[in-house]
């Protein structure tokens, strides 16, 4: 189902608004990873896919439930 002015329903799409495979998404993520090494050899850390989310989450300015809630997280504990 297609919304005027909406390519995709999905966050991260493929150019022609398909959605990702768990590999194909690895994929495009591994490419920027790995020009990142190359070019930013004092970069100790790699990213991960995972961190965008808990970078979202520590950049959400609310309340400790409401951040629980956005993140998906059961109870309080992190």
């Amino acid at each position: 189902m297609q919304h005027k002015g909406v390519a995709s329903i999905y966050v991260i799409n493929k150019n022609k608004g398909g959605k990702f495979s768990q590999e194909g998404l690895r994929s495009a993520w591994k490419r920027p990873m790995l020009k990142m090494e190359q070019e930013y050899v004092s970069i100790e850390h790699i990213f991960t896919f995972h961190d965008i989310k808990a970078k979202g989450i520590s950049d959400f300015d609310r309340t400790l439930a409401e951040e629980q809630q956005y993140s998906g997280h059961m109870t309080m504990a992190k």
